[in-house]
């Protein structure tokens, strides 16, 4: 059985109330005479309602919509008097889908999800609103997202299927021509969503709230090496593609459904060759100072939080007040040797 590498992430919950607007000038992008695409990293979390994603309308005769369906088919829409819609493979309700929308003409609309082409589908109304709207409601229906958004992006050209494919595998590093917006969401708090796309493209959060999720890095992992002796901290080694890494960032390894390591960034190399790459060593949340040399038997079952009390407690005046519990030992764990002032 393979592992999997996560890491801890910023992310937008909306709860069927709560939206974005764009109201610069990126709006005119998406019409009828125009060509765009549309990327979102989308978790809907309810079944048995639409759920909105973005809705943006010229004109009330020029109306562009894309949501998931009460089927949970991700369903991309236009209206000029008339409805024309193509749908997206059903997605997973409870789970992360990729979603790309693309606009070459109304008889050529296309939608992705999971890198998977759709089909001519039913529509999913659409409000016309003259700003870009992310996630709200169509005005005469209950129907904004109740989920998680992870990321947005809006190109002023048609995605190559390619292109689709890779910045689905590359999330930080995806295509650059013809990137007008891209809404990162790694500020983790504060109103306002920095377009960095650096065409100043920023939007407006409207009720949203700022939570984490754990993000699979595991197909752009290319190195991997977990170290565990009695003498040594636990950590692990390891080397991710095209992707951003930084100091202090929460990562976690899975065998099947088990986790069997959880730390922190310590350390991060970014390396330049044919690709970009980062270098990174996490340690586990078993440690936590940098001082004394001591020996301690920990038994199966003790929470991480307990562990670091009782080290801490060798040095006066430390402040424990806001350890968490964190994982319990899956097995008696022997410390030889433990440095204090090592933090994270």
């Amino acid at each position: 059985m393979g592992i999997k590498l996560e890491t801890l992430r910023p992310c937008l919950s909306f709860d069927g109330d709560d939206y974005i607007v764009v109201s610069t000038n990126v709006k005119n992008i998406i019409n009828k005479n125009s060509q765009y695409t549309i990327e979102m990293l989308v978790y809907a979390s309810v079944s048995d309602r639409v759920h909105q994603l973005l809705q943006r309308a010229p004109t009330s005769a020029d109306r562009h919509g894309l949501a998931i369906n009460t089927a949970g088919y991700p369903t991309f829409s236009h209206y000029d008097g008339t409805w024309t819609a193509v749908k997206g493979k059903k997605s997973v309700f409870g789970s992360w889908t990729h979603i790309v929308a693309v606009f070459n003409t109304r008889a050529d609309m296309r939608i992705y999800v999971d890198c998977e082409a759709g089909v001519s589908g039913t529509y999913a109304y659409a409000y016309p609103y003259a700003d870009i709207m992310i996630a709200r409601n169509s005005t005469y229906h209950d129907d904004g997202l109740i989920g998680n958004i992870a990321y947005v992006r809006i190109y002023n050209r048609v995605l190559s299927e390619g292109e689709i494919q890779y910045n689905h595998t590359n999330p930080d590093d995806p295509v650059k021509n013809g990137l007008v917006l891209w809404f990162k969401m790694n500020e983790g708090g504060g109103t306002t969503l920095y377009d960095v796309s650096e065409n100043n493209n920023n939007g407006t959060i409207y009720g949203a709230s700022w939570i984490e999720f754990w993000r699979d890095e595991t197909r752009r992992l290319i190195n991997f090496r977990h170290n565990l002796t009695p003498r040594e901290l636990e950590k692990i080694d390891f080397t991710l593609l095209n992707t951003d890494l930084n100091v202090g960032q929460r990562v976690r390894v899975k065998r099947g459904e088990n986790i069997f390591f959880e730390g922190v960034v310590y350390e991060r190399r970014k390396r330049h060759e044919n690709y970009v790459s980062v270098d990174a060593v996490a340690y586990s949340d078993l440690i936590l100072f940098d001082r004394h040399v001591v020996y301690r038997v920990y038994q199966t079952g003790t929470k991480a939080g307990d562990i670091v009390k009782d080290i801490a407690s060798l040095e006066d005046g430390v402040d424990v007040e806001n350890v968490d519990d964190g994982p319990s030992l899956t097995t008696n764990w022997a410390i030889f040797q433990f440095l204090f002032g090592f933090k994270h």
